[in-house]
């Protein structure tokens, strides 16, 4: 039998002749229980997988930038990339104001990729920031998050 659970059957199926619940309705309501159970194993297919996201700020100021709010799902970082086309500039990315373990992005024309192994758990509902300092005329900066779905 199938993992999905069957259409519904129409109601004029639901009863028999004899007035006891049709084989049609029977099977159908057998099939909820194989549906829900691949429905709750599909949710590990997206569990464990890296994800990334990019922003970019053309002109970054320093000051703090906000990156996502109230997180719908929670993830971890495991890195963040950054480049810009022109000068330099650090970028320190925080969940809830605390910055994440490894350090800020040195932001330059060469792509650095800055490995998170602490205080990089975003739970559902947390903020995301990045914080510019050290502005030398930076333009056109990039950053990507890689992130495991937790």
């Amino acid at each position: 039998m199938s993992d999905k659970p069957l259409a519904p059957p129409p109601p004029r199926a639901l009863l028999g002749p004899d007035g006891k619940i049709s084989d049609h309705f029977y099977k159908w309501l057998s099939s909820i229980p194989k549906g829900i159970s691949a429905a709750f194993t599909n949710i590990s297919d997206v569990q464990g997988q890296t994800f990334g996201d990019t922003f970019s700020i053309a002109y970054p100021d320093n000051g703090t930038e906000n990156v996502l709010i109230n997180a719908p799902f929670g993830f971890t970082i495991s890195s963040t990339t950054s480049k810009c086309s022109t000068g330099t500039c650090a970028a320190t990315f925080k969940i809830g104001g605390t910055a994440l373990g490894g350090g800020a992005n040195s932001v330059s024309a060469t792509e650095q990729t800055k490995t998170h192994s602490s205080a990089n758990v975003v739970a559902v509902g947390d903020d995301l920031t990045c914080t510019i300092s050290s502005n030398s005329s930076c333009e056109k900066a990039i950053f990507t998050i890689a992130y495991t779905r937790t």
